[in-house]
């Protein structure tokens, strides 16, 4: 539990020491990675993910990552593998203004309106039972006959 609270504590940090005023998840992620010594080859190899993949998301480049629906969970096994916390990271990714407004398709963004009144379901519904009450009993009928 220490190791996630100074976690975030550092990460909270390199937000405070970040100059540019901007912080994304691939920039604290790349600082926690030169800080541990570790190269592009190497967390690619840990992550079984291509080079470019982790470039890409270090410099936030998301455009570059075939299938967009995979970036939150490559970024949280980075963060995973860094000993970051992952909501943190994540939450980095989603922040207003950041470059990473493309990393959710806008495919995936829509939703689809459902009525959210209950007598239009009820109607079907009752609707439904009553035809095939109806199927049900000239069946009946016309099979005695």
């Amino acid at each position: 539990m220490t190791e996630s609270t100074s976690s975030e504590s550092e990460v909270k940090q390199q937000q405070a020491d970040d100059k540019s005023g901007e912080l994304c998840a691939g920039n604290v992620l790349k600082l926690k990675r030169e800080e541990m010594n570790m190269t592009q080859q190497e967390v690619a190899s840990k992550l079984n993910l291509n080079v470019d993949y982790i470039c890409a998301i270090e410099l936030n480049d998301f455009d570059k990552i075939s299938g967009k629906s995979y970036i939150y969970g490559y970024i949280r096994s980075y963060a995973r593998l860094l000993k970051l916390p992952e909501q943190t990271i994540t939450e980095l990714c989603r922040g207003e203004g950041a470059e990473t407004s493309n990393i959710v398709p806008d495919y995936m963004e829509r939703k689809i309106a459902f009525s959210s009144e209950p007598f239009f379901s009820k109607y079907w519904f009752y609707l439904f039972i009553l035809i095939t009450s109806l199927l049900l009993v000239t069946w009946w009928l016309i099979r005695n006959t």
